[in-house]
């Protein structure tokens, strides 16, 4: 599956001293396509008259592209050590309208997630 999220907020920034802290919310447009390949295999051996040998396969293919509405919120704070060096936090939740994938997965785009970061400035 590849996703492609686009976001289309607003984000906020209070510094206090060596703390940087960010606030942002708004809607998210996610683009899912999905692939999925699946092939089945069988075979069996004769079990007397009734039941001869014999053997079964299939194979099948789906695709799926969603354009999933939702929202996203996230909160973080980055601490300045020096004029060069920083370290940061980041959490955000994603909540998407709808599942993606195809007729034979399901998957549930909304979730949290975390960023931690170091970071150089030049």
């Amino acid at each position: 599956m590849d996703l492609y999220v686009l976001d289309f907020g607003l984000e906020g920034r209070l510094a206090v001293k060596s703390f940087n802290f960010t606030f942002a919310l708004g809607p998210s447009l996610t683009i899912a396509n999905a692939e999925l390949s699946q092939s089945q295999q069988a075979s069996w051996i004769a079990q007397g008259p009734g039941l001869p040998a014999g053997g079964y396969s299939q194979n099948s293919n789906e695709s799926s592209l969603k354009f999933l509405p939702g929202a996203y919120a996230a909160v973080g704070v980055t601490y300045d050590f020096s004029k060069s060096w920083a370290l940061g936090l980041e959490y955000r939740y994603d909540y998407v309208i709808d599942n993606a994938g195809t007729d034979h997965a399901k998957l549930d785009l909304s979730g949290s997630s975390a960023i931690l970061s170091l970071t150089y400035r030049f």
